[in-house]
């Protein structure tokens, strides 16, 4: 965006997953993040609404990335559902 964005939310469905251990959005105003800001989820899970704000907002025209760290058992796929991305300007 070409704009700064107040707030941006991560939010998930059902999942399949053992358990969630972290859930981390890294942005950078590079495209190959040799500057990156991380900001952690303080909570993660199914069926959330996952806000990430950092206090100022973000900056204009930055690349964004999810990181999800998450445990398994079994042999079986597992999943998560991501329902969607939302990301808000200021008003």
């Amino acid at each position: 965006y070409d704009f700064p964005l107040s707030k941006i939310e991560f939010i998930t469905g059902t999942v399949g997953v053992t358990s969630w251990n972290s859930l981390k959005l890294v942005y950078s105003e590079n495209s190959d993040f040799s500057n990156p800001q991380t900001i952690a989820a303080t909570e993660i899970g199914a069926n959330k609404t996952i806000t990430f704000a950092p206090e100022g907002g973000f900056p204009a025209n930055c690349y964004y990335k999810f990181v999800l760290n998450i445990t398994v058992s079994g042999t079986s796929n597992k999943y998560m559902q991501l329902k969607e991305i939302k990301f808000y300007g200021y008003e």
